[in-house]
């Protein structure tokens, strides 16, 4: 194994640094786990009616892990998605969830999707202020925070809308991921509960 035979940094706090994995491998890797647990989930919701018709590989963790595998490019990159894939695979669920209430027609799915969305909206400014007051800046992820591969919940809903306008092209989802910068933040309240009453109205 590749980590094994180049050791281990035990002075490095942050993980992936630690096993001296760049963090340009990191972000790739990640992004590659994302998008293939995504691009899974869209193509079986598309092509089925009925989500128990899809094929195994396209709605199982083990059918994400292969698609992630396939597009791998290097062993370390290999060894890292092994290593955190079932991490950032789980990171995609609660947004397909809520893509899926978003996106049905029955009433009951929209009543829990708009009390999820409450909830979710609460939670979010609660995090956006616990953040402002932090002085804390050796966040392990701080670089990423502001920006367009930052891991929250409306970045993560991007993502999953790249992955779809980008015809499940891996590169043409990098490209748009890279193109829009995020500034302090790009969470919005009003833009959170929109869909829902605009359903609501049909």
């Amino acid at each position: 194994m590749l980590f094994k035979q180049q050791g281990f940094n035990h002075d490095e706090e942050i993980f992936h640094r630690a096993l001296n994995v760049s963090d340009e491998v990191k972000r790739t890797v990640r992004e590659k786990i994302f998008f293939s647990s995504f691009s899974n989930a869209l193509q079986a919701m598309d092509l089925f009616e009925d989500i128990n018709d899809a094929p195994r590989s396209l709605s199982t963790v083990t059918g994400d892990l292969e698609k992630c595998l396939q597009m791998i490019d290097s062993q370390q990159e290999y060894e890292y998605a092994l290593l955190s894939f079932t991490m950032y695979q789980r990171l995609t669920k609660s947004i397909l969830a809520e893509y899926r209430m978003k996106n049905s027609s029955d009433s009951e799915d929209r009543e829990a999707m708009l009390k999820h969305t409450i909830i979710e909206a609460i939670m979010e400014l609660k995090r956006q202020k616990e953040k402002e007051e932090s002085e804390d800046e050796d966040n392990i992820d701080n670089e990423e925070e502001t920006g367009p591969f930052a891991v929250s919940h409306s970045r993560m809903m991007t993502r999953l809308k790249y992955v779809k306008k980008s015809n499940y092209n891996f590169a043409k989802y990098m490209t748009m991921m890279q193109g829009n910068k995020d500034t302090k933040s790009d969470f919005d309240i009003e833009d959170l509960l929109g869909n829902i009453f605009k359903g609501d109205d049909d």
